[in-house]
């Protein structure tokens, strides 16, 4: 029975270091989680999709095979694995708990099978030594452009982050090249942003270092990752599913707000600036006294 509530996650217990990889075994059977927010999120992509398409869904002709075998997987899947919320009905995949159905043409491309699941997605084949990005269907990014990355190696997209090439680029490559068809894998990153907009894009009237007004509503961003190989192509699926909570609901979980001060206070300062942590933090403190 697939669990449609929205989940509240804390891994910034398990993992308070922003830049660490926070690895976790996964079965196959919870690759993907749903929720009642779905038609929310479909509605979020084509909204963006019709604003700026070539920042939300780009594919590089090499990237067709591994496309298709991603369609066919994730039909499957659906179909299978979650049978009591995905049904298909001729030409048609119903989701009448979720109040979506979509048309089933046959040749869908990432884009249309982006379209049934609530995950931003992302296709990496491997070039030399490390992956490149060549198809995206990407709609609730945090900070990042999809025309400023795509067709790049990791080593060039995760660049701006401090510290990531240092720290984790050497130990990604080596996970990706023994990442194993049958072992796929989660991860989260976590975030604290001044809104609860699924697309989070960094905005030129703000100052970095000026503290948020008083009456601003804080919000708790987690990011669900998973990474897993498809057989036929080898290429590497990366999901991303964003899960946003108001941040007063995690300020009732005692234990949990003040891990979430402590990671932040013990940040490095480049990465309080790169996430905007000493914006958000006097807020915080408010919030949580």
């Amino acid at each position: 029975m697939t669990e449609l509530s929205k989940k509240l996650y804390f891994p910034h217990i398990q993992n308070p270091n922003v830049l660490s990889m926070g690895l976790q075994k996964m079965v196959a059977p919870h690759w993907l989680e749903f929720d009642r927010e779905a038609k929310y999120f479909y509605q979020n992509k084509l909204a963006q999709y019709q604003a700026d398409q070539q920042n939300v869904y780009r594919a590089l002709d090499e990237s067709i095979p591994a496309q298709e075998e991603f369609q066919k997987l994730l039909l499957t899947y659906l179909l299978t694995q979650h049978s009591d919320v995905f049904k298909q009905q001729g030409d048609l995949l119903i989701a009448p708990e979720l109040d979506l159905q979509w048309k089933l043409s046959g040749r869908e491309d990432l884009w249309q099978s982006s379209l049934w699941i609530p995950d931003d997605v992302c296709i990496l084949l491997p070039e030399d030594e490390d992956y490149k990005l060549v198809a995206a269907s990407l709609a609730a990014p945090s900070h990042w452009y999809l025309t400023e990355k795509f067709g790049q190696p990791l080593a060039a997209i995760h660049k701006p982050i401090p510290g990531f090439d240092q720290q984790l680029t050497p130990s990604i490559n080596r996970f990706l090249s023994h990442l194993k068809v049958e072992h796929p894998v989660q991860r989260f990153n976590w975030s604290v942003q001044p809104s609860n907009d699924l697309s989070w894009l960094d905005n030129d009237d703000e100052d970095d270092d000026e503290e948020l007004a008083n009456d601003t509503q804080l919000y708790w961003r987690v990011e669900r990752q998973t990474l897993r190989r498809l057989e036929k192509t080898g290429a590497v699926v990366f999901t991303i599913k964003v899960i946003i909570h108001s941040m007063s609901e995690l300020a009732k979980q005692a234990d949990s707000y003040q891990a979430l001060l402590a990671a932040i206070d013990n940040s490095t300062e480049e990465i309080k600036g790169y996430k905007d942590f000493n914006r958000v933090r006097p807020s915080l403190a408010k919030l949580g006294s």
